[in-house]
């Protein structure tokens, strides 16, 4: 491979999009696999593959940017995507009666899992808890970068180190329970582990950059095969619920799994991008919104429609799932589709300078 310019990457687009797809078959699978003990392992499978890549991509595009301008970049693709999303979150539950108070706790609070919070329990605030662990993610891994680089060592060594420190911090901060403590605030638990993946990104662009023969064998069928049965393997009997910081199981087998996912989904993007062009980079380059318009639909459909009509469908796990997941994607993609030209949504989305303009 060749250094990465600055200009999107097609498979990393992809890679985007299948993980965001996935996210949305986790959202469906939900309530149709997670107490049936004979497929438990595809809801474990997706749950530990669907977010990892998200902070492995963000490691591997990452620049050491001064501290305004890192802080300007966060704030305005992450901070404002998220305000915006808990915004509309508000208003949703304010029409369909399901708690606008704990909705607007929920989310100055942050809370994007469903445990406890330090004060009592409060609304999450769904799949958008993503933007604020990014956030918290990507602050906490830049002053560790701008920490170890002030040593004299090599840039390989100061990003093994990294990754070292970063696993510390998982292994402190993940927990096994889902009672063990409270949620913290911004989701800084999740944060927390999320830097981890970043660090393992951040190390793999040194080798795609500077040591391309050494990690070719990456790209290989037989490697996207054994980490596959890597990935579905300890999915048995091991789930990440990232949006808690909880792992049931062996941790370090989670973790591994969640490396091997990152792996077969690059793998599998960079074949897409050979083969079929750019079908699914459009969704990759709209991950963001459509992380939105997903949650949205979440929320009304969880109150005026799924719980309502598809219940019966828990008869049959197969027929459920599949329409839960055509119902939730189509309406996701839909909504985001409808939005994409507004001005506004643009600016909310897209334009990397508003409302704080990066020097």
């Amino acid at each position: 491979m060749v250094k990465t310019q600055n200009k999107r990457i097609t498979y990393i687009d992809i890679a985007r999009g299948v993980a965001l797809i996935m996210v949305i078959l986790t959202h469906a699978s939900i309530g149709w696999w997670i107490n049936d003990g004979k497929y438990q392992w595809i809801t474990n499978f997706l749950m530990i593959g669907n977010l990892p890549v998200f902070f492995f991509l963000s490691g591997f595009l990452f620049r050491d940017y001064t501290w305004k301008k890192r802080i300007s970049n966060t704030f305005n693709n992450l901070v404002i995507p998220y305000i915006f999303g808990s915004l509309v979150i508000f208003l949703l539950a304010l029409f369909l009666h399901t708690g606008s108070r704990s909705a607007l706790a929920g989310a100055l609070y942050g809370n994007g899992g469903h445990d406890l919070t330090l004060f009592g329990n409060l609304m999450p605030i769904g799949a958008i808890w993503f933007f604020l662990a990014l956030a918290v993610s990507t602050m906490f891994f830049s002053g560790l970068v701008k920490i170890i680089s002030r040593l004299q060592i090599g840039e390989l060594v100061q990003r093994c180190l990294i990754l070292i420190i970063s696993l510390i911090v998982f292994f402190l901060v993940v927990r096994t329970d889902f009672t063990s403590h409270y949620l913290l605030p911004f989701d800084l638990q999740s944060g927390a582990l999320g830097i981890s993946f970043l660090s393992v990104g951040y190390l793999f662009k040194y080798g795609y950059d500077y040591a391309p023969a050494q990690y070719a064998y990456l790209t290989k069928p037989y490697t996207f095969i054994l980490f596959l049965l890597f990935w579905i393997f300890l999915s048995k009997n091991n789930v990440f619920y990232f949006v808690s910081a909880v792992v049931e199981g062996n941790v370090i087998q989670t973790l591994v799994a969640a490396i091997a996912s990152i792996i077969v989904i690059l793998n599998f993007s960079v074949w897409i991008d050979c083969n079929y062009g750019k079908c699914v980079a459009w969704i990759g380059r709209n991950s963001g919104m459509f992380m939105v318009t997903h949650d949205w639909v979440l929320i009304v459909l969880q109150v005026r429609f799924i719980n309502q009509y598809l219940y019966f469908f828990h008869l049959n796990n197969y027929l459920g799932w599949s329409i839960a997941f055509a119902v939730i994607a189509s309406l996701t993609f839909l909504i985001g589709s409808v939005l994409y030209p507004t001005k506004y949504i643009n600016r909310i989305f897209f334009q990397r300078n508003w409302p704080i303009k990066v020097q």
